[in-house]
């Protein structure tokens, strides 16, 4: 298996002596670039694997080999024996595989001008890439599979031999008990199950060694040597047909059809040239649609997604407001492209998104009363602020052997828009926060079935998000609660002082926010002050 990463500048007849053209984009004379990430496998069934932009850092992949290495040789060979590196390669495969299923699967005719995803394989037939991976992810979740088996065995009344098993096999340790798993008996036949179990772990390591894809098998597993089970394998289909399904468990027939899903393409590639890809063009829109599968409140992004000048909400979700008890709506946009520079255009669209949700506002209070959600404040005329946020694609090298558990880290100081100074709660004040997200956590809250994990994954970067946001406002604002039964009378009557400063949250209380270090920050202050019936509290952002 060979290693290319998207949009990386290859020679020009290196891709085109290994790709079709529709996956090539020429950049100059000499050279083009990969425009899609997944798999592809050629007539010789070598497979190639396209990895996402990311992973490319200064021509480096894992930090300090070269990105064309990978395209001249086997990354096995590439990566010079490093086991740690070769298993997160593995892994990665199979993570990239499942994801790129998951978002076929819910995306068939979302995209269609965009070729969302790209697959030469039809509908109800498995294909070289798919019965592969389908064979690993069986043993990866069935580790236990044989000894299991071998378990169920010593309990059938076909008696074994002791003295011969003690004196022709080694034991294990397991479960700090000592196991045989390769009994000589009385009646040495072949079980059903046995001949399942060889077939299963010889195709394992079939795998393993055509395809150089790193597989855990242990030396007691039964495997027949590789050129006998090639030979063996023109009578497997037979083999497989006259299993009595009948009579074995629900994980061995899952087992046997699996293998006779593998078996199926194998005759059927054998007869024809076969050259298959998984692949998608436009990878920043499935990043989209993996930060919205722990992100997005789905209700809301079908309400606001789309709005009426156009413009296309990236992420939305609702959470408690930082100034008053009701909620707030936080506003992401997903950036799949390397750097960390926002172009203009970006920034320009990002705050004019939460202008637009205040118009909204505006025209559909039924919907926005009926989440709690409480943008505007008729007195003061002051708007809460709206949170917002680039998200990232990023990958740590430091952690390629393992899903981080901080998935989320900020980073850059927030971008700030104000028409005036020093007025938190105007409605041209905003304030747009930076976070880089980490691809492998992504990817596996995205492929998880799990649901309970997948809403402790949103309830985790969610928190983030949060703290960040109140971190930042704690160290630039001060916020205080103020009350009294005449306030309004009192902030009406100093209005040019207070506006843009106050939010009121009861007939009587108003928050009050104020930026540090400011002249006119001391002189709201000394008003407030002035008059002593008014209870002043300092509080936080949280």
């Amino acid at each position: 298996m060979k290693i290319f990463v998207e949009q990386y500048r290859y020679k020009k007849e290196l891709l085109y002596g290994l790709f079709e053209p529709r996956f090539i984009k020429d950049v100059d004379e000499n050279h083009a670039v990969l425009q899609c990430v997944g798999f592809y496998t050629n007539n010789a069934r070598e497979i190639y694997i396209v990895l996402p932009k990311l992973f490319e850092k200064d021509g480096k992949l894992f930090n300090d080999m070269d990105v064309e290495e990978f395209a001249q040789q086997d990354y096995r060979n590439a990566l010079k024996g490093n086991k740690e590196k070769v298993a997160f390669v593995h892994d990665f495969t199979i993570l990239l595989f499942q994801t790129l299923m998951k978002y076929q699967r819910e995306n068939k005719n979302e995209h269609p001008d965009e070729l969302s995803v790209l697959s030469n394989m039809e509908d109800k037939k498995l294909s070289m890439i798919e019965t592969i991976f389908s064979v690993i992810k069986f043993h990866e979740q069935n580790q236990h599979l044989y000894i299991k088996e071998k378990g169920i065995d010593k309990k059938k009344t076909n008696k074994i031999h002791w003295n011969k098993t003690i004196k022709k096999n080694m034991p294990v340790m397991y479960d700090e008990n000592v196991h045989y798993f390769h009994f000589k008996y009385s009646n040495s036949r072949l079980s059903q199950n046995d001949i399942v179990l060889m077939v299963f772990y010889s195709l394992l390591n079939k795998i393993k060694c055509t395809y150089n894809i790193n597989i855990s098998l242990d030396s007691h597993l039964p495997i027949m040597p590789l050129r006998e089970f090639i030979k063996f394998e023109r009578k497997i289909p037979k083999i497989l047909k006259n299993i009595r399904s009948l009579y074995i468990r629900d994980d061995m027939k899952r087992l046997v059809k699996l293998l006779n899903a593998y078996y199926q393409y194998e005759s059927i590639s054998a007869q024809k040239e076969c050259v298959e890809y998984m692949v998608v063009f436009n990878f920043n829109l499935l990043f989209e649609d993996m930060v919205n599968e722990i992100l997005s409140d789905k209700e809301h992004l079908a309400v606001l997604k789309v709005q009426k000048d156009g413009k296309i909400i990236d992420h939305i979700f609702s959470g408690q407001s930082f100034v008053t008890g009701n909620n707030i709506f936080f506003i992401g946009d997903s950036k799949y492209y390397k750097g960390e520079t926002v172009h203009t255009n970006s920034i320009f669209k990002q705050f004019t998104y939460s202008r637009n949700i205040i118009q909204e506002f505006e025209k559909n209070r039924d919907y926005f009363d009926k989440h709690n959600i409480l943008l505007r404040e008729d007195f003061s005329r002051g708007y809460d602020a709206i949170p917002n946020f680039f998200v990232f694609g990023d990958i740590n090298y430091e952690e390629y052997k393992k899903i981080p558990e901080i998935p989320i880290v900020p980073f850059n100081k927030p971008l700030i828009t104000k028409q005036f100074e020093n007025v938190f709660f105007d409605r041209d004040t905003f304030h747009i926060f930076y976070f880089k997200i980490n691809l492998l956590f992504l990817m596996k809250a995205y492929t998880i079935k799990n649901q309970k994990i997948k809403q402790q994954y949103q309830l985790l970067f969610r928190k983030i998000v949060r703290t960040r946001i109140a971190d930042y406002y704690n160290h630039v604002y001060d916020m205080f609660i103020l009350q009294e039964e005449t306030l309004k009378n009192f902030i009406k009557s100093n209005y040019y002082i207070f506006w843009g400063k106050v939010f009121f949250i009861g007939e009587d209380r108003a928050v009050l926010v104020l930026e540090k270090n400011k002249e006119d920050s001391n002189l709201v202050k000394e008003c407030v002050k002035s008059n002593s019936n008014i209870l002043i509290n300092s509080i936080v952002f949280k």
